[in-house]
């Protein structure tokens, strides 16, 4: 039996899934983040994930409004991560913990 997780899911299939969330097909992604950022402050979560290829400006601005911080995930690489960062997210899931670092201290210093 497959199991069904609405955490699962990313914004674009979001969009396009009419059982999951029938109120978002259409939506914009912009849209589609913020629907989510809100459910997550009303539940009291502290953070929310957001695939990197789909973290927008206004998510991290608009999450931040509701005391929420952006973690990115799905990151393929360094620009990817340096691009979250100056999006404004807080941190990110890489499955190259050595490359990352690296990518960080060239850009930030070791400090």
């Amino acid at each position: 039996r497959e199991r069904f997780s609405e955490h699962s899911r990313d914004t674009f299939d979001a969009v396009r899934s009419a059982e999951f969330r029938p109120e978002l097909i259409g939506a914009s992604p912009e849209k589609v983040q913020q629907y989510w950022s809100d459910q997550a402050a009303n539940a009291g979560f502290q953070q929310i994930g957001v695939r990197a290829a789909e973290m927008l400006p206004q998510t991290a601005a608009h999450a931040a409004d509701r005391s929420l911080a952006v973690r990115g995930w799905g990151v393929r690489s360094a620009e990817d991560l340096l691009q979250l960062y100056n999006l404004g997210a807080i941190g990110a899931t890489v499955d190259w913990p050595g490359r990352a670092l690296e990518a960080i201290h060239s850009r930030f210093g070791r400090g």
